[in-house]
């Protein structure tokens, strides 16, 4: 019951520091009933599930705006570029420089 809870505020607030157990707590959950039930559901834990929800709207801002990288990264709550290369090449299977030339060709 608190999954589509968990959804709405992930895709709401994916840029701010979203910590597992605050989530939990304000729902009067523990943060590994949470965890089990997103493994069951999606297959991720909820570091993953936010790390690919950040690279969904990174990939969309890379699709849609000349923004920098480093400055996606920024907006999609990922504050070291390195970091958000990193994490983008495992969601997307590619850099972040080689999505967006996909998609201006």
């Amino acid at each position: 019951h608190y999954l589509p809870a968990l959804v709405k505020i992930v895709y709401k607030r994916y840029k701010d520091d979203l910590e597992l157990s605050v989530f939990a707590e304000e729902h009067q959950v523990a943060a590994s009933s949470v965890t089990r039930a997103l493994e069951c559901r999606i297959n991720a834990t909820f570091s993953e599930y936010l790390g690919r929800v950040r690279i969904e709207k990174a990939q969309q801002l890379l699709r849609d705006t000349q923004l920098s990288a480093a400055t996606i990264g920024k907006r999609v709550g990922i504050k070291d570029q390195s970091n958000f290369g990193k994490l983008f090449k495992q969601y997307a299977g590619i850099n972040p420089g080689a999505y967006r030339e996909q998609f201006q060709r």
